[in-house]
């Protein structure tokens, strides 16, 4: 969820759950982990995609994760 004006919105439903959210350095998108798999969802348009298998990523720059593998 993200706060808005109006309250809160959804912008992604989780498979299991969603973990470790980080925001992008520009603040336009949100990368999650879920169930061990990473997702990428874009605030604006709220929507989410998957990226890379793994349980926890970090953003380097505006277009690059860094994602820890699965253990």
């Amino acid at each position: 969820m993200i706060s808005t004006t109006d309250g809160f919105r959804t912008l992604a439903k989780a498979n299991t759950e969603i973990d470790t959210p980080k925001m992008s350095p520009d603040g336009s998108r949100i990368a999650y982990a879920d169930g061990g798999t990473i997702h990428v969802v874009d605030i604006s348009t709220e929507e989410s995609q998957k990226v890379a298998d793994g349980r926890m990523a970090a953003w380097l720059d505006e277009d690059t994760l860094i994602v820890a593998p699965e253990t």
